[in-house]
């Protein structure tokens, strides 16, 4: 084989592998458009499902809030009630009343 033919055959050898690189850029630059767009949207649904949980335990906390704002106000009652109690019982057995 001579040189020439050496040469044709590598060039065309380098022009085929810089198409096929060529394709494999447009073929990657696809997958990374479609990852983005598929990313896009998991992000999207995320966003949709953590507004949908925050409403749903906001909902559950303000039930939580209103029956412990009832508990305090009968414990402190209670408490207030017991003071009472205890004041009065000490005011009878000291004779302060």
């Amino acid at each position: 084989m001579d040189y020439a033919s050496r040469i044709s055959k590598l060039e065309a050898q380098v022009e085929m592998n810089q198409s096929e690189i060529e394709r494999l850029h447009e073929a990657i630059n696809e997958l990374r458009r479609l990852m983005l767009e598929r990313f896009e949207h998991q992000d999207a649904r995320i966003n949709e499902l953590r507004t949908y949980f925050d409403h749903k335990i906001d909902g559950g906390l303000k039930e939580v809030r209103r029956e412990a704002s009832i508990n305090m106000r009968w414990m402190m009652g209670m408490w207030l009630s017991t003071m009472g109690l205890i004041a009065g019982l000490y005011g009878r057995v000291f004779g302060i009343y």
